[in-house]
C-alpha cells in the first residue's frame, strides 16, 4: 500500500520521541529495517511517478507534433516524409513507456490517445500514397496520335484520345481510391476531399485544354484545306474560261465536270461562284449556238443540193451537156 510521506516523518518523529533504553536492539533493528525499505520504496514511486510524468509529456508532445504533420500533410504544404519522421517518433515514444505493474488512468488515457493518433496517420500515409500517384500519373499524361483528330468524328476521337492518354496506373490509382475506407477524422477526410476534387478540376482543364486545341489544330487544317480546294477549283475554273474562249467546248465541259467533282454537292467559295456560273452559262450558251450553226449548214448545204439538181437536169429528164462538163470541170 502506497504510504504518505507526512505518515512516515510522524512515524520517524514518534520514534524519535521514545526512550532508547525502553527499546530493545532487536526492535531497534527491525524499525531501522523497515524504514530502509519504505524510504526505498518511496524513491521508486517517486522515480515512477517522475517518469510517468515525464512520459505524458513526452506522449503530449508526439501527439501534437503528429496531428499537425497529419493536418500539414493532408493539406498538401508538407510531404509524407515529414508525416513519417513524426510518426516514427510517436512509436518511439509509444514505445519507451515501460510498464510498472500499476494501473494509471493519466498514463493510460494519454497511451490511448498516442495510439489513435498513429492509427490515423497510418491510414492518412495509405491515402497520401494514392493521392500521390494519381498526381503523378496526370502529370505523366501525354497527347494522343495526331491523325485520329483528322477524322470527322471529333467527339468520338476525343474519348479515343483520353483513354489513350490516360496511363492504366492512373485507372488503377483511382480505383484504388475509391475503394478505401472512410478515415476516421473528419477534418483530415475534407482536406484529402478537397485535394482530389481540385485534382479532378485541375485534370478536366487539361483535358478541355488539350481537346480545344485538337479542335483549334483540326479547324486550321479545314481552312488548309479548303484553301488548297480553292486553288484547285480556281485552276479549273481558269482552264475552263482558257476552254471556253478557245471555243473548246468539250474541253471546257470536262473542267466543269471536274470543279463539281471537287465540290460534291457544296457550296463553292464566295469569289468563285460568280465564275463558275459564268462558264456554265458560257458553256450553255455555245453549245445552243453549235447546235444552230450545225442545224443551219445542214439547210444549207441541202440548199445548194437542191440547186445543182435543179442546174444539172433537164426539163425532159436529160443531163445538160453544158451543166455536165460544168460538172466535170
Amino acid at each position: 500500500t502506497e504510504v504518505p510521506v507526512n505518515r512516515l516523518v510522524e512515524l520517524d518523529r514518534a520514534w524519535q520521541a521514545l526512550d532508547a533504553g525502553a527499546v530493545e536492539s532487536a526492535q531497534r533493528d527491525d524499525f531501522t529495517v523497515l524504514t530502509a525499505q519504505l524510504a526505498a520504496q518511496l524513491r521508486e514511486r517517486a522515480d515512477i511517478e517522475l517518469q510517468r510524468r515525464r512520459w505524458q509529456a513526452d506522449a503530449v508532445a508526439a501527439q501534437r507534433q503528429l496531428q499537425a504533420a497529419c493536418t500539414e500533410a493532408a493539406a498538401g504544404t508538407q510531404s509524407r516524409e515529414r508525416l513519417a519522421v513524426a510518426t516514427d517518433a510517436a512509436r518511439s515514444v509509444e514505445g519507451a513507456l515501460r510498464p510498472d505493474g500499476e494501473a494509471d488512468p493519466a498514463t493510460d488515457r494519454a497511451l490511448a490517445e498516442l495510439r489513435h493518433v498513429i492509427r490515423i496517420a497510418i491510414a492518412l500515409d495509405v491515402r497520401l500514397a494514392v493521392l500521390d500517384r494519381l498526381v503523378a500519373g496526370s502529370a505523366q499524361t501525354v497527347p494522343g496520335d495526331d491523325s485520329k483528330a483528322e477524322s470527322t468524328d471529333s467527339a468520338r476521337d476525343d474519348a479515343d484520345e483520353d483513354r489513350a492518354s490516360t496511363p492504366s496506373s492512373m485507372g488503377d490509382a483511382q480505383r484504388d481510391w475509391q475503394a478505401l475506407p472512410p478515415l476516421s477524422d473528419l477534418h483530415l477526410a475534407a482536406l484529402l476531399q478537397s485535394r482530389h476534387a481540385r485534382w479532378q478540376q485541375a485534370c478536366e482543364q487539361v483535358r478541355e485544354a488539350r481537346q480545344s486545341q485538337r479542335r483549334e489544330e483540326a479547324r486550321e487544317r479545314q481552312r488548309a484545306r479548303q484553301g488548297q480546294q480553292a486553288l484547285a477549283l480556281a485552276d479549273c475554273v481558269a482552264q475552263a474560261e482558257t476552254a471556253l474562249d478557245a471555243g473548246q467546248l468539250a474541253e471546257a465541259h470536262r473542267h466543269l465536270m471536274a470543279i463539281d467533282e471537287q465540290l460534291q454537292g457544296a457550296d463553292a467559295p464566295v469569289a468563285l461562284q460568280t465564275r463558275i456560273a459564268t462558264a456554265q452559262a458560257r458553256l450553255a450558251q455555245l453549245r445552243g449556238w453549235q447546235h444552230w450553226a450545225g442545224g443551219r449548214a445542214r439547210d444549207e448545204l441541202v440548199q445548194q443540193a437542191e440547186a445543182l439538181a435543179a442546174a444539172t437536169v433537164g426539163g425532159d429528164g436529160k443531163v445538160d451537156g453544158n451543166a455536165e462538163a460544168d460538172g466535170a470541170v
